[in-house]
């Protein structure tokens, strides 16, 4: 008998995850950590722009590869100890920030 004295028992529901929520998550991935190798097959229109070697250009790779990985060491833990609906927005908000400064970059280099 359960706690409303009744022998109806309920189904059980399945643990894990579904295949189709896997899959999701392997894409969503796969695009995420895809997004770190975009600029290597530009590199030489990229270095040719900048009026820098390729050599030097394929730093930007580099250096992408490496903040990802700090970002992982660093960021990751803190949804631990951290309450992240506070800490994902303030992560979103620092990347847009990022991503104005990067935009920003090329008035202030002419200038």
């Amino acid at each position: 008998m359960d706690t409303n004295g009744t022998d109806e028992t309920q189904p059980e529901r399945p643990v894990g995850i579904s295949t189709r929520l896997t899959l999701l998550f392997a894409v969503a991935g796969g695009a995420a950590v895809g997004n770190l190798y975009w600029a290597q097959p530009l590199l030489g229109n990229i270095g040719t722009s900048l009026g820098i070697s390729t050599g030097l250009a394929g730093l930007l790779v580099t250096v992408t590869q490496i903040g990802y990985a700090v970002g992982i060491l660093l960021v990751v833990p803190l949804g631990d100890v951290l309450n992240r609906r506070r800490l994902i927005p303030a992560i979103m908000l620092c990347s847009a920030v990022a991503l104005a400064a990067c935009a920003l970059a090329s008035i202030f280099r002419r200038g």
